[in-house]
């Protein structure tokens, strides 16, 4: 497993029951957009979450699940 699949795969067990999670490879330089959608909004792709990391994902992720209990 690559790094990248084990990213995605703790991704998904943390987060992956409330969020569509997925990544967008680009170049090998360039590496990959992590990206996440509530489950809840599916078909509305105004609110995907977009980072460069999966650590950065993470945080954005619970940003907004922190936000939404308020």
């Amino acid at each position: 497993m690559t790094g990248t699949d084990q990213a995605l795969a703790e991704l998904r067990a943390k987060y992956g029951a409330r969020w569509e999670i997925w990544y967008v490879p680009h170049s090998v330089q360039r590496g990959q957009t992590w990206c996440a959608n509530p489950w809840t909004k599916k078909d509305d792709r105004r609110n995907v979450l977009h980072a460069d990391k999966p650590e950065h994902l993470a945080e954005y992720i619970a940003d907004a699940e922190a936000e939404a209990e308020r």
